[in-house]
């Protein structure tokens, strides 16, 4: 009689122990209320550059173009291979800068890595262009000094074009200041802009730029290259001809007195406007190139490039 009572409790035990242990296997696959398994986070956004051409360079002149990309994760170190001589790209920026030293055609590969585990890569290949600087077409019957609208030089730009001169020594009336005379079609934007302490080697010109009409009433549809416009390097702020600092309300409209002196107040002191032509038609203007300072030497070199006049 004993054992069979043992029998019937070991029986009993061993079903007992069974249950207990499918209880257990059910839990831990997730039938029996457990804590669930967090699904793992979704991969990250494909790293692409996004930026599809880039615009020519010309030889001698300030290059600035910003690489665009989406997706990847964390930080993105850039680089490029085949740029221009004189053009490099900014390791934690993506933008090319520099000045182009040659003409010539060539087709870059820039490159982006991603921060990532494991890190993404993409690259892309460009087509750059680099131009020589087009000379405005001289004038038919040159005149001597072109120190007031009267004897201002009558140059032709068919689009985009630069003229080198320098401003002069001092005359019987004081010191030298030249006057140039262009035409455009009202409506159009036409953008104006000196390199002198930009020049290699710098020039000693503190230039100042203004544009009028032949009766000297400074026109007033102007955007200052310095005041945060897509031209400008300071937001909002800007030099005019006294030196002083001005706040401009509406940085993005054409509604500034056409004179500038600095670019970047204090750091970029060559001279640039958006000029937005008035009227309809075919209107004429004239562009006066002066030293801030009132001086005037033979050595006082620039370069006016003017852009969207006849």
């Amino acid at each position: 009689m004993k054992s069979g009572r043992s029998g019937a409790f070991w029986l009993r035990l061993t079903a007992v122990s069974l249950v207990t242990a499918l209880v257990f296997l059910l839990s831990g696959c997730g039938g029996g209320g457990g804590a669930s398994v967090a699904p793992p986070p979704p991969p990250p956004a494909t790293l692409t550059i996004t930026t599809s051409s880039l615009p020519a360079a010309t030889v001698g002149q300030d290059y600035d173009v910003t690489v665009q990309a989406t997706g990847g994760t964390g930080s993105r170190t850039w680089s490029a291979l085949g740029l221009p001589a004189g053009l490099d790209i900014g390791p934690t920026t993506g933008t090319i800068t520099g000045t182009a030293t040659a003409a010539g055609n060539s087709n870059p590969t820039v490159q982006v890595v991603d921060t990532g585990s494991p890190p993404q890569t993409a690259s892309r290949q460009f087509s750059l262009a680099v131009n020589v600087v087009a000379l405005c077409a001289p004038p038919a019957n040159p005149s001597g000094r072109n120190d007031s609208t009267a004897t201002a030089t009558a140059l032709t730009t068919n689009g985009n074009c630069t003229i080198a001169a320098s401003i002069s020594p001092f005359t019987t009336s004081g010191p030298d200041e030249d006057f140039y005379r262009f035409t455009a079609t009202g409506g159009v934007t036409v953008t104006v802009e000196t390199r002198a302490r930009r020049l290699n080697p710098s020039s000693g010109l503190d230039s100042v730029l203004e544009i009028l009409p032949a009766s000297g009433a400074r026109f007033t549809t102007c955007r200052e290259g310095g005041d945060g416009s897509t031209t400008g390097a300071v937001s909002g702020t800007f030099q005019d001809a006294n030196g002083d600092p001005v706040t401009d309300a509406t940085p993005t409209a054409f509604d500034d007195p056409c004179i500038n002196d600095d670019i970047d107040l204090g750091v970029i002191r060559d001279s640039k406007m958006e000029f937005q032509v008035p009227g309809s038609g075919t209107v004429e203007f004239f562009v006066r190139v002066f030293d801030w300072r009132g001086d005037a030497r033979p050595d006082f070199l620039y370069e006016l490039t003017i852009t969207g006049a006849n």
